[in-house]
């Protein structure tokens, strides 16, 4: 494409990389915390919220009694997404900070058994190379 039939396009191809791309699968809680808050991102990033940015005046939608006829009697409700991804998203950071803190709960458990089990094993180690006990004959 040359630079002349560029201008004006709302759309922009790029090239595929391993940033774009989205994982086949989500391996680990680091992972799955960070495709949330792409996706997040994202909702907001391509649906703006009105009321930040260029503001009300470059609205796609403008306000009239023509409109609910357009929608079939709904009124419109152009900043619903922004809205409803601002609530899941305080919804799902809630949820994640649980689940950070139940791993770490996990991985605090998992270091005391491993040190309990360590700590033993040198008291059983310490047992069997000690000095033996005698038996008295009687």
């Amino acid at each position: 494409m040359d630079e002349e039939s560029d201008k004006g396009q709302a759309s922009l191809l790029l090239p595929i990389s391993e940033e774009l791309v989205p994982p086949k699968g989500i391996v680990n809680n680091a992972q799955l915390e960070k495709e949330l808050m792409l996706m997040f991102a994202n909702a907001i990033m391509f649906n703006p919220d009105p009321d930040h940015g260029f503001g009300r005046a470059f609205s796609a939608v403008q306000k009239g009694p023509v409109e609910a006829e357009e929608n079939g009697g709904y009124a419109l409700d152009e900043d619903g997404v922004v809205r409803d991804t601002k609530t899941m998203f305080a919804d799902v950071e809630k949820i994640v900070g649980e689940l950070r803190s139940a791993e770490q709960r996990r991985s605090e458990e998992k270091e005391g058994f491993e040190r309990r089990a360590r700590e033993s094993e040198s008291v059983d180690d310490a047992d069997q190379e000690g000095p033996g006990k005698k038996r008295k004959r009687g």
